[in-house]
C-alpha cells in the first residue's frame, strides 16, 4: 500500500521516465472528432496534399502488423491485424465513427423476436477482387468457420448468440439465435472472404471486397496491397506494404528509423508517446474507458444512500474537469458517445439534482482509493479524486497494487473507490456499463454492490428505450438521455473518461486521414507519400 504522502514521489518518477523518452516540442494532431461529450484538446491540423504534388504519383505507404502464421483474416486476433484487414475486406455491416450502423455487403437485416431468427439480405452487385460474386454461401461458410474456431478468432465471442446458419437463396441467409440479441448487426462486421479460401494454404493470397487487394506476400518484404478499382487523381495512394514486427515496440523503432510511415497507437501506448517532440498525431477516441467503482457492498462506507449521493455529486465529471488527464483523454459521464444522444440536453448534473439530499457525516472514517500500480494515467487520476476529497474534508489513502494484487483486492472488496479499465463494446448500448461487470467473472453486485434501491427500475427503462432508439431513424434522444443519466447516478459504477488513441505520421506522409475507434486507417487512401526516403 502507498500512502498519499508518498504519491508525489511516485508521480515525479513516472514523469521522469516519460520525459526521458522524448524531446521538446508540442505534437500536432488532427481535427477534433464530432462528439456530444467534451472533446480532446484542439491541436494544429496536419497539412493537406499541396498543389505542387497533386500531379505526382504517391509512393508506397508502409504500415506494420504482427508476425503472421496465416493471411486468413478470420483467424487474426491482433489489433494490428484487424485494423489492416479492414483495408482489404468488408463485413456485412460497418460502424461509423458516431456508432451509427452502415451497410457493408448486406443490404438489410430483419429480426423476428417470436422465433428468435434474423434474415440477412445481401446486395446483389458485390464481387471479390478475383471477380467472383459475393454469395450467401460465402457468408454462411465464414460464419460457420468463425464459430468452429471460437478460440482462434477475434470475432467469435460476439457471435455466440448464433446457433445455426441457413442459406435461403443466393443473396439471403437465415440466422437462428439461442437468445435475443438486438445489437447483433454490430457484430456482423467480420471480413467476408470466398468460401474456397477457407480451405487454402496459410499464405495463399485471399481476395476481399475492400479498397485494396492483396498483390504479393513475402515474410521479409511483407504483404503488398494495391488499389482496387479506378483512381480519380494521380496523387491518390496506390500501394501499401504491410511489414511484420514482433510487437508495437519494434514497430515504433522501425518508425523512428524511417522504415514505417504510419503507426496506430492504442490508448495505453499513445499515453507513453504523447510527450515526444517531433511526432505528428491524428487523434481519435479509443474503445478504452476508465470506470470509477463505488463500493456499496454491506459493511462499507458507501453502503448508505446519503453518503453515496453526496459523493457522486462531489465526484461528478463536471466537477472533476478531466479533459486532458495526462494529455490523452476526454472526460465523460457515461460510456455512450453516439448519434443516439445527439442534441440531448439532459445531463448528469440534472439527474444528481433530482436525487436531492445526501450528506457525509463527520467521523465517517478514511476512504481507500484502489488503483493499479502499472497504470500511470490512473495514478494521476487517483490524485485528482484525492484532491477533491481533501477539499471536502474527507481523509483518504491510496492503495496502488500490482496487477495480481489489484484483482485480489477488488474481489475481496478491499476499497471504497477503485479505478478500472474497460474495453467498451462496439454497439451503442447505454445500459452496458451498468449491467455488465468490467471485471468478469464478478457480477456488478459482487464487485461493487447494488447502488441505490431504485437502480433496477431505471435500468429496465433504459434498456427498453435504447433498443427502440436504435431501431428508429430519429431516436427520442431526450428520453434516452434522461433514462441513461438517472440510471448512471444510481449505479455503483461511473464512467469517468474515454481514453484517446492516435495514429502517428512519418515525415514522408502528406495529408490527413480520419481515424476512428472502429477503423484507425480510415481515410488513408487520401494520403500522399514521398517516393524517396525522408530527410
Amino acid at each position: 500500500m502507498i500512502c498519499r504522502h508518498c504519491f508525489v514521489k511516485i508521480l515525479v518518477i513516472i514523469m521522469a521516465l516519460l520525459l526521458s523518452a522524448g524531446c521538446s516540442a508540442v505534437p500536432s494532431g488532427s481535427e477534433e472528432p464530432t462528439t456530444f461529450f467534451t472533446s480532446v484538446t484542439e491541436t494544429e491540423t496536419m497539412p493537406l496534399v499541396t498543389d505542387d504534388v497533386q500531379d505526382a504519383p504517391s509512393g508506397v505507404l508502409r504500415l506494420w502488423w504482427s508476425k503472421r502464421t496465416s493471411l486468413n483474416p478470420l483467424l487474426d486476433v491482433s489489433e494490428s491485424g484487424v485494423a489492416a484487414n479492414r483495408l482489404i475486406f468488408q463485413g456485412l455491416f460497418q460502424i461509423g465513427s458516431d456508432q451509427r450502423l452502415l451497410n457493408g455487403l448486406a443490404e438489410e437485416i430483419s429480426f423476428d423476436a417470436s422465433s428468435l431468427t434474423a434474415v440477412i439480405r445481401l446486395r446483389g452487385d458485390q464481387v471479390f477482387h478475383d471477380g467472383s460474386p459475393v454469395t450467401a454461401a460465402d457468408v454462411e461458410a465464414c460464419l460457420n468457420f468463425i464459430l468452429a474456431k471460437s478460440g482462434n478468432s477475434a470475432y467469435a465471442a460476439g457471435l455466440s448468440a448464433i446457433s445455426a446458419v441457413q442459406v435461403l437463396d443466393e443473396h439471403a441467409l437465415l440466422l437462428t439465435l439461442n437468445r435475443p440479441d438486438y445489437w447483433l448487426a454490430y457484430r456482423l462486421t467480420f471480413p467476408i472472404i470466398p468460401a474456397a479460401s477457407l480451405n487454402g494454404k496459410p499464405f495463399d493470397l485471399i481476395p476481399g471486397t475492400g479498397l485494396f487487394r492483396m498483390d504479393s506476400y513475402d515474410s521479409v518484404q511483407g504483404l503488398t496491397l494495391v488499389r482496387s478499382g479506378g483512381l480519380d487523381k494521380k496523387s491518390a495512394l496506390r500501394a501499401i506494404r504491410l511489414i511484420e514486427f514482433d510487437d508495437l515496440n519494434d514497430a515504433m523503432k522501425a518508425f523512428e528509423d524511417d522504415r514505417l510511415d504510419l503507426v496506430d497507437l492504442p490508448a495505453v501506448d499513445y499515453s507513453r508517446y504523447v510527450l515526444r517532440d517531433s511526432l505528428r498525431f491524428g487523434h481519435y477516441y479509443s474503445q478504452e474507458a476508465v470506470i470509477l467503482a463505488y463500493n456499496t457492498r454491506q459493511k462499507h462506507l458507501l453502503n448508505d444512500s446519503g453518503r453515496l449521493v453526496w459523493l457522486k455529486r462531489l465526484l461528478a465529471v463536471s466537477e472533476l474537469n478531466l479533459s486532458g488527464v495526462s494529455g490523452s483523454s476526454t472526460g465523460t459521464a457515461v460510456q455512450l458517445e453516439s448519434y443516439l444522444l445527439d442534441g440531448a440536453s439532459y445531463s448528469e448534473d440534472q439527474a444528481l439534482a433530482n436525487l436531492g439530499g445526501g450528506a457525509w457525516p463527520a467521523g465517517s472514517g478514511q476512504m481507500t482509493i484502489l488503483v493499479s500500480l502499472a497504470d500511470s494515467q490512473n495514478l494521476f487520476l487517483a490524485s485528482t479524486l484525492g484532491e477533491h476529497l481533501e477539499r471536502a474534508g474527507i481523509s483518504w489513502q491510496l492503495r496502488a497494487e500490482s496487477a495480481e494484487g489489484f484483482t485480489s483486492a477488488l474481489a475481496a472488496g478491499e476499497y471504497d473507490l477503485a479505478l478500472l479499465n474497460v474495453v467498451l463494446p462496439a454497439e451503442p448500448d447505454p445500459a452496458w456499463v451498468f449491467s455488465n461487470s468490467p471485471v468478469p467473472p464478478l457480477t456488478v453486485s459482487e464487485l461493487a454492490g447494488d447502488g441505490l434501491p431504485d437502480l433496477g427500475e431505471w435500468l429496465t427503462r433504459l434498456q427498453a428505450n435504447a433498443i427502440l432508439s436504435s431501431m428508429r431513424d430519429q431516436p427520442d434522444t431526450e428520453v434516452l438521455a434522461k433514462n441513461l443519466y438517472e440510471a448512471a447516478v444510481r449505479s455503483p459504477l461511473s464512467v469517468l473518461l474515454i481514453r484517446s488513441a492516435a495514429v502517428v505520421y512519418g515525415d514522408r506522409v502528406i495529408g490527413q486521414s480520419e481515424p476512428d475507434r472502429y477503423n484507425p486507417y480510415q481515410g488513408i487512401e487520401e494520403l500522399w507519400v514521398w517516393s524517396g526516403q525522408s530527410s
